[in-house]
C-alpha cells in the first residue's frame, strides 16, 4: 500500500505550490489596485484580504506584512512574472549585457526601460510616496535604487571594457550617467507629469544615452579636403574625440579616430585677417601705418610753423612726439615676443 501511494506526493507537492502562487498572485494583484485607489497608507491587510479573497492569517503567512506585500508587487512588476530567477540572469538582460555594437547596446537598453518602467513605474510611485512616512518604505526603496545602480553599472563596464566610452568619461561617472536618466523619477515625470508617450521617452532616452556616453561623430562635411570652405567650421564636433591619445585610452579605435585627425591637420590655418588681404582689401595694420605717417607729418609741419613763429616749447613737442613714436613702433610688441 505504501508504494502505491508515493507516486502521488509529487503532484501533490506541485499542485500545493500552485495554490500559493495563484494566492500570492490574487493578493498582490488586490493590492495594487488598492494602492492606486486609497494609497499606501490608507490601505489594511484587511482590505486586501477581503479583496483577494483570502484569510488574513494566509496574507500575513505568505508575505509577513503590507510592506512585504509591497515588495513581492514590485519584484513581480520589475521581473514580469513570478519566476525566480534574477533580473541579470534573464535573457534579454544576458542579451543586451553581451551586445557588441554600442549604439545597439544603449538602444536595447532604452528599450528595456520602457518595457520594465511600464510596469513597475506607478508601484514605484506608490512606494516613494510610502516612504516620506514609514521608514521601512524608506529604506526599501534605497535598497532597491541600490540593485538597480549595480545592475545599470554593468552596462557602464561593458562599454568601457570594450573602450566604447568618450574619451575623458570615466566608467564610474558613466554608471552615474545611466543611473539617472534611466531612473523612474524621470521617466514618471516625463510620462505621468508631462504627458509624453513610451514611444517618445524611449527614442528620448536612446538618443541623450548615445550623446553623453559615446564619442560625437563627424559629419561628412567635416572630412572634405583643406580646399573646402567649411574645412574650419567642425571644432564642435571634434571636441568629443582623443585627437593627441590616437587609439589608447577610451578611443574608439584606429578606423574611426584617423579620419578627424586628417581633418583636423588638413583644415587651412588661415585667419579672417589674411581672407581679407586675399579679396584686395587693406587689413587693420595697413590703415595704421597711414594714419600714423599722416599724424607724423602733421606733428612735423606744426613743429616747423612753431619755430618760426617763435614757439620753441611748441616746436619741441612736436619734434619729440614723433621720435617717441618712431621708437615705440620699432619695439617688438607683447604678441611678436610670445
Amino acid at each position: 500500500m505504501s508504494e502505491a501511494v508515493k507516486p502521488s506526493r509529487p503532484y501533490q507537492g506541485a499542485a500545493r505550490q500552485a495554490r500559493t502562487r495563484r494566492t500570492r498572485a490574487a493578493v498582490t494583484a488586490a493590492a495594487r489596485s488598492l494602492f492606486a485607489e486609497r494609497g499606501y497608507a490608507a490601505t489594511t491587510i484587511e482590505a486586501i484580504s477581503d479583496r483577494s479573497d483570502t484569510p488574513q492569517a494566509t496574507v500575513y503567512r505568505l508575505f509577513s506584512s503590507k510592506l512585504g506585500i509591497l515588495k513581492a508587487l514590485l519584484d513581480v512588476s520589475v521581473a514580469g512574472d513570478d519566476e525566480a530567477v534574477a533580473m541579470l540572469d534573464r535573457p534579454p538582460v544576458r542579451a543586451l549585457l553581451s551586445a557588441e555594437d554600442p549604439k545597439d547596446q544603449l538602444a536595447g537598453l532604452a528599450a528595456l526601460v520602457r518595457e520594465v518602467m511600464t510596469r513597475v513605474g506607478p508601484v514605484h510611485r506608490i512606494l516613494a510616496d510610502a516612504a516620506r512616512s514609514d521608514p521601512d518604505a524608506a529604506s526599501l526603496l534605497a535598497e532597491i535604487a541600490r540593485q538597480r545602480h549595480e545592475g545599470q553599472r554593468r552596462i557602464a563596464s561593458s562599454l568601457a571594457r570594450s573602450g566604447a566610452l568618450r574619451p575623458g568619461l570615466a566608467e564610474r561617472d558613466a554608471a552615474d550617467v545611466i543611473h539617472a536618466l534611466a531612473s523612474p523619477e524621470v521617466h514618471g515625470l516625463l510620462v505621468y507629469d508631462r504627458g509624453w508617450t513610451s514611444d517618445r521617452h524611449e527614442e528620448w532616452l536612446r538618443q541623450i544615452l548615445i550623446d553623453q556616453l559615446l564619442p560625437r561623430e563627424l559629419p561628412d562635411d567635416c572630412l572634405r579636403s583643406a580646399g573646402s570652405p567649411r574645412a574650419g567650421d567642425c571644432s564642435r564636433f571634434r571636441s568629443g574625440w582623443d585627437v593627441g591619445k590616437g587609439t589608447s585610452g577610451n578611443a574608439p579605435g584606429a578606423g574611426r579616430s584617423a579620419a578627424p585627425r586628417a581633418a583636423q591637420a588638413a583644415a587651412p590655418r588661415t585667419g579672417p585677417v589674411r581672407g581679407r588681404e586675399r579679396r584686395g582689401h587693406m587689413s587693420g595694420t595697413g590703415w595704421g601705418i597711414l594714419l600714423g605717417i599722416i599724424y607724423l607729418v602733421l606733428l612735423f609741419t606744426l613743429a616747423v610753423l612753431s619755430f618760426r613763429k617763435g614757439h620753441w616749447v611748441l616746436g619741441l613737442i612736436g619734434f619729440i612726439f614723433p621720435i617717441l613714436w618712431i621708437i615705440g613702433a620699432m619695439l617688438p610688441s607683447r604678441y611678436e615676443r610670445r
